[in-house]
């Protein structure tokens, strides 16, 4: 079967507010080849990748996305893996092209899928599906007092592992930072507890050393 269509869906809050939350807007990927269709979803910006994918070619390394994705061939697993290389090879100056083709991907997992009747886990390999823990994912509060109390909330929801990010967290210094940390963690209490963090570092990096 082949490629007949990849339609973009642009959803997003009624106010983009300027935070490190990646939740506020979204882009639905839908792949449909024949009588199949799969759905997938891309963690980028939306407008910029739905530009990606439908931008006038620039030149031989500049195509845009879908001129590698329509039309072809999608029976087995290596034809997910050849339209990837074919996009990285025919937008390889495109530089939101990865991003974009990442939603197009997980769309053609779910589609093949649904065609061979096999979960994704199969197809990808595995010989069993493993349980996966759940996590809540929040932004670091403004205050340390504030983080601590996300942290006893999701643990009162009865999450065991959680994600905190953005904020404030690596706009200060390593010692500020260090406070936020200790709070997540002692707001989580002694239970079990698995998490990450994530944020920016530019501001310490851009720092100068102090002279010695």
């Amino acid at each position: 079967m082949r490629i007949d269509s990849v339609d973009f869906f642009y959803l997003a809050m009624p106010e983009i507010l300027d935070i490190g939350d990646g939740s506020q807007d979204a882009l639905l990927v839908r792949v449909c080849a024949g009588e199949h269709v799969g759905w997938g979803e891309c963690e980028a910006a939306p407008l910029v990748s739905i530009a990606s994918l439908v931008c006038p070619m620039s030149h031989s390394a500049c195509k845009p996305v879908q001129a590698s994705v329509l039309g072809q061939s999608i029976d087995t697993v290596d034809d997910i893996r050849r339209i990837g290389n074919l996009v990285r090879a025919n937008s390889l100056d495109l530089l939101q092209a990865d991003h974009t083709l990442s939603g197009i991907d997980i769309a053609l997992w779910d589609l093949l899928g649904r065609r061979l009747d096999e979960p994704v886990w199969k197809l990808l390999g595995y010989h069993q599906s493993y349980p996966k823990t759940p996590y809540a994912s929040v932004l670091f509060g403004e205050t340390p007092d504030a983080t601590f109390l996300k942290a006893r909330t999701i643990q009162s929801q009865g999450f065991r592992a959680a994600k905190f990010g953005w904020g404030p967290f690596g706009l200060s210094t390593v010692a500020v930072d260090e406070v936020q940390l200790h709070a997540a963690r002692e707001g989580w209490g002694k239970t079990e507890f698995s998490w990450s963090t994530q944020g920016r570092c530019g501001a310490l990096m851009s720092t100068p050393p102090a002279p010695g």
